[in-house]
Parts: structure tokens; sequence; C-alpha cells
């Protein structure tokens, strides 16, 4: 029989600060601050998402990122 040792929970933090949303059509454009808080990482930086409207549901089509 095998033992398996504790595993330790980790948690993080997601944040969207001052969102910005702009649609024309089946196109948008969603402007953020993004603030992502772990364990092991710490982020705080600007996002660009570029959405289209496909069968009626948003997806992703570019992410940008900056400070």
């Amino acid at each position: 029989m095998e033992e398996f040792g504790e595993i330790a929970m980790k948690t993080s933090t997601f944040l969207v600060e001052t969102p910005q949303v702009s649609i024309d059509g089946n196109a948008a454009t969603v402007k953020f601050r993004q603030i992502y808080d772990s364990d092991r990482v710490k982020a705080n930086s600007r996002k660009t998402l570029v959405l289209t409207k496909q069968g009626g549901k948003w997806r992703i089509k570019q992410e940008r990122s900056g400070n």
C-alpha cells in the first residue's frame, strides 16, 4: 500500500480593477488592471482583451499585457 504525504492548500487572489468595455458589433475590447497574488507570484499590470462573438458566445481572440 502506498502512503501519501500532506497536500498543502495554496491560495491565490485575482482582482480586476477599473474595467473599460467597448463593443462594436461582434467585436469587443476590455481594458483593465489585473492584480494577482499567490504564494509564488505577485503581479500588477494592465491587460487588454480583444474578443469576438462567435455562435452567440464571446471568445478571447487576443490578450495583451503591460504596465
